[in-house]
Formats: C-alpha cells, sequence, structure tokens
C-alpha cells in the first residue's frame, strides 16, 4: 500500500519510480505466498475429502489467474479511457496533455491499491497456520493408513502371498467394484 501511495502522490519520476519499486516487492511476495497457499489448498482438500486432486486444484488456479489478466488488461484500458488519453498522438510529436497525465498516474494508484486492499483483507483472515498445517499433515497420513488397511486387510491371510513387490492372493478378485486389488 505504501508503493501505491507514494506512486499515487508522487511529483517527479524519482519518487514514482520508487512507488513502483516498492509495489514490485509486495507483488514479488504475494507471488510467493501463492504458491504457497496453492500447495496447501491440495493438501486441505485432500484432508477433507481423502482425495488428492492436484490436477484439478492447479487447473482451476490457473484459470483464475488467466481470468484475473483479462479482467487486469481491461481495467487498465478502462483506467487509459477515464484519463482521457488519445492514442491519436502517438507518433505525431505531440503529448498527452498534463491533465492526462495527472488522470493517468491516479488511475494507475487507484487500480492497483483497491485489489491490493481486498487481498490484504482476506489475507488478514487466512485462518492456516503452521500447526494447523502440521495437524492436517498427520490427519492424511492417518487417512491413507486407515484406508490401506480397510483395501487390503483381508489380503494378509496365510493364502496370501508376496509376488515381484506386489501382493497376489489366492482370494477370489473384488467384484462389488472396491478398489481392493488395486493400490
Amino acid at each position: 500500500m505504501i508503493g501505491c501511495v507514494v506512486f499515487f502522490l508522487s511529483t517527479n519520476l524519482v519518487l514514482a519510480l520508487l512507488g513502483l519499486f516498492i509495489i514490485g516487492v509486495g507483488v514479488a511476495l504475494l507471488n510467493t505466498m501463492t504458491w504457497a497457499m496453492e500447495s496447501d489448498t491440495v493438501e486441505y482438500g485432500e484432508f477433507q475429502t481423502g482425495i488428492r486432486t492436484e490436477g484439478a486444484t492447479y487447473a482451476a488456479f490457473s484459470f483464475t489467474r488467466k481470468v484475473g489478466q483479462a479482467v487486469g488488461a481491461a481495467l487498465a484500458s478502462y483506467g487509459l479511457a477515464w484519463a482521457g488519453y488519445n492514442s491519436g498522438l502517438k507518433g505525431t510529436g505531440q503529448t498527452q496533455a498534463p491533465q492526462v497525465l495527472d488522470g493517468m498516474q491516479q488511475a494507475a494508484g487507484a487500480l492497483t491499491f483497491a485489489p491490493l486492499l481486498i487481498a490484504v483483507l482476506i489475507m488478514a483472515s487466512y485462518p492456516l497456520t503452521e500447526a494447523k498445517f502440521r495437524e492436517i499433515m498427520v490427519g492424511i497420513q492417518a487417512n491413507r493408513l486407515a484406508r490401506h488397511a480397510q483395501y487390503h486387510s483381508e489380503d494378509t491371510g496365510p493364502d496370501s502371498t508376496i509376488v515381484a513387490g506386489a501382493r497376489e492372493s489366492s482370494a477370489s478378485p473384488a467384484v462389488d467394484g472396491s478398489p481392493r486389488g488395486r493400490l
């Protein structure tokens, strides 16, 4: 937010660039947190459902990023229109009017500040702590062990043998559609 304020209130190029630099540092931290949170989402999903869905989770994440980039480009275009930017001046040697340049600067500050504020409010309520994450991982491991025991409990009788690293049983294969024997 500080970078947005510095950029928004800057009166010269050096201050504007300083504001953009501060914004860039914040965006770098945000990107790092985003990818860390993405993997946390996969773990939480497995904890809740017992099913690990990295592919679907990452696909949804990728889709929302692309939608966000499209919306961001549209907002930038709307900001230029709001400021009164005249694309016809390009290549003519004429510059944009000072009020247009001020409007572009104000739009750039406002259009980055609003989503940043929303993100800060969302992150302030993010409930995952290190202790909660450890609890989730212990729960996932317990769920995996319980599922393994459930699906393989019948395969441990005296008529079972281990063949080439796979469990083979002389009992008839499951016909009820259960995944026994497929794990």
